[in-house]
């Protein structure tokens, strides 16, 4: 949790100085520090294929957010759901930020 902590420290930073290509990386460190943490080899496998495509994602994704800190606001929930230690409250929370870009 510390280390996901220093992340979301980390997104905060660039989101008030607006860096979408650092906003970006630290996503991409986000989603593979939860994966590493499961210590699901293949899992963490499959991510590192896809991952560039992802980042590429996020960044392309990035001038289509009304609100700048709304990638932010959305780890902060996703690292707090974690934390709880409620299962149900972490996958509720992980559908929701999935869901958010399938609406796309």
């Amino acid at each position: 949790m510390d280390h996901l902590d220093q992340i979301v420290a980390a997104m905060d930073s660039a989101t008030a100085a607006l860096d979408p290509s650092r906003l970006a990386d630290l996503d991409v460190a986000f989603h593979e520090a939860v994966i590493a943490a499961s210590s699901h080899t293949q899992s963490l496998q499959i991510w590192r294929l896809i991952q560039p495509r992802v980042r590429a994602y996020f960044l392309r994704d990035a001038p289509h957010h009304d609100d700048p800190t709304a990638v932010l606001a959305q780890h902060r929930e996703l690292l707090q759901a974690l934390r709880s230690g409620d299962p149900e409250r972490a996958q509720a929370e992980i559908e929701k930020h999935i869901s958010t870009y399938l609406e796309d």
